[in-house]
C-alpha cells in the first residue's frame, strides 16, 4: 500500500510530467537529460530534488521560468484538490510546503 508521502510525490513527479508533456515530448526529454547530466538527478526523484529541478527550469527557460513553475503547481494543487494561488514571491518549495500543510501529508 502507498503511503501518504508517496502518494504526494507521485502526484508531485506527474504534474511535472504532465507539464512538460505540453511544451512536446521533446522539450520534456530535453528537461529531463540536462537535469540528469548537470545534477544528477533522475526523473523519478525530481520531488525529492526539488531545488535542482527548479534551478534547471531556470537555466532553460529563463524568463519563462515563472510561468513553467506556476504551470507545473496549478496542476500539482489540482491533483491534490487544492485551491492554487500565485505567490509573486515564492519559489516551488514553497508552494510544495504549502501543499504538504493543507493536504496534511508529513515531510
Amino acid at each position: 500500500m502507498m503511503s501518504a508521502f508517496d502518494h504526494f510525490d507521485l502526484l508531485l513527479n506527474n504534474a511535472i510530467d504532465e507539464e512538460l508533456g505540453k511544451y512536446g515530448n521533446f522539450n520534456r526529454a530535453l528537461v529531463y537529460q540536462y537535469l540528469e547530466k548537470k545534477y544528477g538527478v533522475t526523473a523519478r526523484d525530481i520531488s525529492s530534488n526539488i531545488v535542482r529541478f527548479e534551478d534547471s527550469i531556470h537555466e532553460l527557460y529563463g524568463i519563462g521560468y515563472d510561468y513553467v513553475i506556476k504551470s507545473i503547481m496549478r496542476n500539482f494543487f489540482g491533483s491534490l484538490r487544492i485551491r492554487f494561488e500565485e505567490n509573486d514571491n515564492w519559489r516551488m518549495t514553497d508552494y510544495i510546503k504549502f501543499a504538504r500543510v493543507l493536504s496534511k501529508t508529513p515531510e
